[in-house]
């Protein structure tokens, strides 16, 4: 996500020990692999989608090969014509890569009450091999999608789903690519693909839910391929050498501004993760992965840079392993002071490389624990001495957009957050009362928060829902606290958030990295620290 100062001030006694820690290992397999390729969802479930080529391209579909028009005023359109199908909705309550994994979670997930089998995807070859993935699927099918969510809602306090949609066979649609000017079309079964070029994309949905959320034209390389989705729908891909896909998430997560070792560890962060979700992310999908926030944010060439392009050149190859795995190596643009535990945030088992930490001096640790409402109220009150508060170490022009994030506040009235909770959870509440917290994580995180309203109360639980319900564009964390004000009759008129941090706080924290950086880290140390127990290794 788009992020997503010397440290004078630290004792000497603290400077000492992180000079001289032992570098973490870096070993390098006998065999490395051939760089991997990737495919990229640029966008799908759509009707119809319009694009132009650089220059003169080639259209290869399974019954041709032609030539197509390039040139910036040559557009072309593909949609989905023909065809009718019935699907039916599932959620899916965990993706695991072993038979035995996934035997393990169905019978947790069974005690909990949710009967489930275990379904067996083949995919494409994942870079460690592997070529199987075992989805737990709850046993209930829904006709339509919001089927789907309402119950998804309503389990969410006991497991971490997603949405899968089971179709007919599409195979009688037809994919047909249209010269805008000349109305010329080209029809095939699918899917179509477009080499020899750049393309340009236009009006793709970027940020959505996100306060950066509109539409951009944007510009990839070859190959795009035009495809359905497992709708049905058009679904548009870019299929390209992982080092090449980097080089356009790293300008898209980390500015390239940032101290060149922020980027060299957002770089293997960011291999380590697309790695990590190929056969995972959108196992039901013709994709790898996606281009958005969901799995890392990929603009292509549209904003590429030539020191984010020499951070991908210089860590080639570069992955995260934990006991012989690919790493989970989730980032987020401010952790707040403290980073959180991975199941706290996406339920799941918890990964030992994914533990909160303080970001930063032992001294942070005197705070206590900051699941308990004193201590956390007291922790965001505080100017604390943590990587991520960038005034405290310097100035860095990159770093400047990062201080509204590091201590925050929003304000209610009662009729903003009536309006703005029923909006956004779909549910009227009448006068709020109270917002609760029920549950903190390691980072003062809300994980649950109970609103009391005069109507009835709604139960949120998972950070990321408290924030869409309590921001038209995603509050900035679940971190904070709330002060009621100017109370009438038991019910407040004014609601003061006080928050700390940008994100969901798993991983690595990269204002903090940049910090770390610029204090003479390198890449490994500042992985290191957030990804514990971690070893670098070089795959290809």
């Amino acid at each position: 996500m788009p992020m997503k100062r010397i440290l004078w001030g630290l004792p000497a006694c603290f400077w000492i020990i992180i000079q001289c820690a032992p570098p973490p290992p870096v070993s390098i397999p006998h065999r490395p692999r051939e760089e991997p390729a990737i495919r990229v969802g640029l966008t799908w479930g759509q009707t119809r989608v319009v694009f132009s080529l650089e220059k003169d391209g080639v259209l290869s579909t399974p019954e041709q090969n032609l030539a197509i028009r390039g040139g910036l005023n040559e557009k072309w359109a593909v949609s989905v014509s023909g065809g009718t199908s019935k699907d039916r909705y599932r959620l899916v309550a965990a993706s695991m890569s072993t038979r035995s994994g996934a035997e393990t979670m169905s019978r947790e997930i069974n005690q909990k009450g949710y009967s489930n089998f275990i379904q067996e995807i083949n995919h494409t070859e994942a870079p460690d091999g592997s070529k199987r993935l075992y989805r737990i699927v709850l046993s209930n099918t829904f006709s339509t999608h919001e089927e789907a969510r309402r119950v998804q809602e309503r389990v969410q306090r006991d497991l971490n789903t997603f949405i899968i949609q089971e179709g007919e066979n599409h195979s009688a649609e037809k994919l047909v690519m249209t010269h805008l000017s000349s109305g010329r079309t080209i029809t095939s079964k699918g899917p179509m693909t477009v080499s020899g070029t750049n393309v340009i994309i236009d009006n793709l949905d970027v940020g959505k839910g996100f306060h950066w959320q509109g539409r951009e034209t944007r510009v990839f390389p070859e190959k795009i391929i035009f495809t359905r989705d497992s709708r049905g729908m058009l679904a548009v891909i870019n299929r390209l050498p992982i080092e090449t896909y980097l080089k356009g998430v790293l300008p898209s997560e980390m500015p390239h501004g940032f101290p060149m070792e922020a980027l060299k560890a957002q770089a293997i962060a960011a291999r380590s993760e697309a790695l990590f979700k190929t056969g995972r992310a959108h196992s039901n999908e013709p994709f790898d992965i996606c281009a958005d926030v969901h799995c890392q944010v990929y603009s292509g060439l549209s904003r590429n840079h030539e020191k984010t392009d020499k951070a991908v050149l210089l860590t080639r190859g570069l992955v995260l392993f934990y006991d012989g795995s690919i790493c989970d190596a989730v980032y987020s643009a401010m952790c707040g002071g403290h980073t959180e535990n991975n199941e706290a945030v996406w339920g799941g088992k918890p990964q030992p490389y994914l533990r909160g930490v303080p970001d930063g001096p032992s001294r942070l640790r005197h705070y206590g624990s900051l699941a308990h409402e004193r201590n956390i109220r007291r922790w965001i009150d505080s100017e604390v001495s943590a990587f991520c508060n960038s005034p405290r170490y310097g100035s860095l022009p990159a770093l400047e957009y990062t201080k509204k994030y590091h201590r925050w506040e929003v304000q209610y009235d009662q009729k903003q957050l009536q309006t703005l909770i029923a909006r956004q959870t779909g549910q009227f509440l009448g006068d709020i009362q109270r917002l609760k917290v029920l549950k903190r994580g390691v980072s003062g995180r809300i994980l649950s928060l109970r609103i009391e309203g005069s109507r009835s109360s709604l139960v949120l639980n998972k950070e990321l829902s408290i924030r869409k319900a309590l921001s038209s564009n995603t509050l900035w964390s679940s971190c904070f606290y709330v002060t009621e004000k100017n109370i009438r009759g038991g019910i407040p008129q004014l609601f003061i958030l006080k928050g700390a941090g940008f994100g969901h706080g798993v991983g690595m924290c990269q204002t903090g990295a940049a910090i770390m950086a610029l204090n003479g880290k390198s890449f490994s140390a500042i992985l290191t620290h957030y990804y514990h127990g971690t070893r670098i290794r070089r795959m290809y």
